[in-house]
């Protein structure tokens, strides 16, 4: 990950010579959203995070969005991990996901996995995530208390297990909670700091979870091997071949069934708990989408043809991706070659920083742009680097239609059955997570019928100021 580029004349906070720019690196990874947010204020579109330094350089904004993401052979994508694995560890499998692949490789494997994201296979996952939540939501009891970041937690990985692994949660045991695990540390600074495997080490957790996710999953391989085809993604992928007959390799199936969890689960589940806080702080919208769901399906099971008649649900799907992307940066793309971007040389081997956090943020694009307002994407218009929640063009996120299907259909399930307020004052904490923005600790709603309606919201505090304007 990290390499030796020269120095050249870059905007960026000054470090201190040799281990500084790799400790910046790592302050960066500890809290990349209010990195970011610094680096815009203080320096512009274009800095380093260690001053003349190309190693690790952000990129702000739509124009140098294009310049980067538009050019995928000149900036390679670079998703490599902090924590090193050693030759021979089965780890190495999680590096040949799709994530990690470019050029003509990057668009073989997108081939062979675009089977499994097909409309027609996105329809049937529906009937699985509609069912589920129906499910999850009669368990609740209301009135009463949401834990929603747990609660929300726990409907996405069923819904991935079941819909990407055809597994049931008690069938998916171990593999559920070893993947989760280890996408939580695979940018673990603490981690990439000590190496070393000692026993009760973040390292020695990290390889000790490779191994055994390495493992489980090959098993599930060969037991999927032997069963009849069935419909989730993972046994669509196992069945793929490409053009020549030529099937996904064992080695390869392990590193998607990364990508799997990565672009689904852990996002899913946070992009859900911010949409719900963002509906209990908005009693006026929570209504209006509570009428919207009303009118459009009653009482019914929603369907993907119902989604169409309920613009506001969209609205406010769209409007928590933007203030909560996902991912805060797009991971990160590295020169294949010398260029310029926005005025600045760049020696090949440069690493950028894109953020949708930042261009989401954009007060041209988007005014008042840091208040939740579903209703400015009504007849809202964006170029294709304006709004980049799951990336652009050939390596925009294979799973971000089966995604961002999941939030409409889990969001208008719930507004069936309840209401969400805000009832007391709430502290909330974001916390980088992995490779995503999630809630330190729970975030506590009150759950009331439909009947009862919406509570105006009490104060939010913490943090979460940074990302989002709350109140009048």
């Amino acid at each position: 990950m990290f390499i030796d580029v020269p120095k050249v004349p870059l905007p960026g906070p000054r470090t201190l010579p040799w281990i500084g720019p790799k400790l910046a690196v790592l302050r960066f990874l500890l809290d990349p959203v209010a990195a970011m947010f610094e680096l815009r204020e203080r320096y512009g579109e274009l800095v380093a995070l260690s001053r003349d330094d190309p190693s690790f350089v952000c990129v702000f904004g739509s124009e140098l969005n294009r310049a980067v993401l538009s050019k995928p052979n000149l900036y390679h994508h670079l998703f490599e991990s902090p924590v090193r694995i050693p030759a021979g560890n089965p780890g190495e499998a999680f590096a040949t996901n799709i994530i990690a692949q470019n050029g003509e490789h990057h668009r073989w494997l997108r081939r062979m996995l675009m089977g499994a994201f097909t409309k027609q296979r996105l329809r049937g996952y529906a009937e699985h995530m509609v069912a589920l939540t129906r499910a999850r939501v009669a368990s609740w009891t209301c009135p009463g208390k949401l834990q929603t970041r747990e609660q929300m937690t726990t409907l996405a990985r069923e819904i991935a297990m079941s819909c990407l692994f055809g597994l049931s949660m008690a069938e998916a045991g171990n593999i559920n909670r070893d993947m989760v695990e280890l996408m939580d540390l695979v940018l673990s600074p603490a981690a990439a700091m000590f190496p070393v495997r000692l026993p009760g080490t973040p390292y020695d957790r990290y390889l000790t979870l490779g191994e055994q996710v390495d493992a489980e999953l090959r098993a599930l391989i060969e037991r999927r091997r032997r069963e009849p085809p069935g419909d989730d993604v993972f046994s669509v992928l196992i069945a793929a071949r490409d053009e020549a007959g030529e099937p996904l390799t064992d080695i390869q199936l392990v590193g998607q069934a990364t990508t799997l969890i990565i672009s689904s689960y852990e996002t899913t589940a946070m992009s859900l708990t911010w949409a719900c806080l963002m509906l209990a702080t908005d009693p006026e919208i929570q209504r209006e989408l509570g009428d919207e769901v009303s009118a459009a399906i009653g009482d019914a099971p929603v369907t993907l043809d119902d989604l169409e008649r309920m613009p506001l649900l969209g609205w406010v799907v769209d409007e928590t991706l933007r203030l909560f992307a996902p991912t805060p940066n797009l991971f990160f793309r590295r020169s294949t070659a010398d260029s310029t971007l926005a005025g600045y040389e760049l020696p090949v081997g440069s690493t950028l920083i894109v953020s949708p956090l930042i261009t989401h943020r954009d007060p041209e694009t988007f005014p008042e742009p840091r208040r939740f307002l579903p209703r400015r994407w009504d007849g809202l218009e964006l170029g294709p680097y304006d709004y980049i929640p799951y990336g652009v063009g050939i390596r925009r996120c294979l799973g971000a239609g089966f995604a961002a299907q999941a939030m409409r259909l889990v969001l208008a399930t719930m507004m069936q059955r309840v209401r969400l307020c805000v009832p007391a004052p709430l502290e909330i904490n974001y916390r980088p997570k992995g490779v995503v923005t999630g809630a330190e600790g729970s975030v506590e709603l009150e759950l009331r019928t439909p009947a009862q309606g919406v509570a105006p919201a009490a104060a939010i505090t913490g943090t979460i100021d940074r990302l989002v304007e709350l109140g009048a």
